[in-house]
């Protein structure tokens, strides 16, 4: 199938410009570690949970 004439060329028919390649497999994994550290963070602080030791 061709391209309609009204849209010759758009980003998406030339290049992605937004999502240039899928991310390293180590990026996902330090991003999932980081946000379940900070979950469990904020569910222990709002359960009235002491973490930094300060008062």
């Amino acid at each position: 199938m061709t391209t309609p004439p009204d849209r010759p060329d758009t980003p998406a028919d030339t290049e992605p410009a937004d999502r240039p390649e899928p991310r390293p497999r180590w990026v996902v994994a330090v991003a999932a570690v980081a946000i379940t550290l900070l979950v469990i963070f904020v569910v222990l602080h709002l359960a009235g949970v002491n973490i930094g030791g300060h008062r």
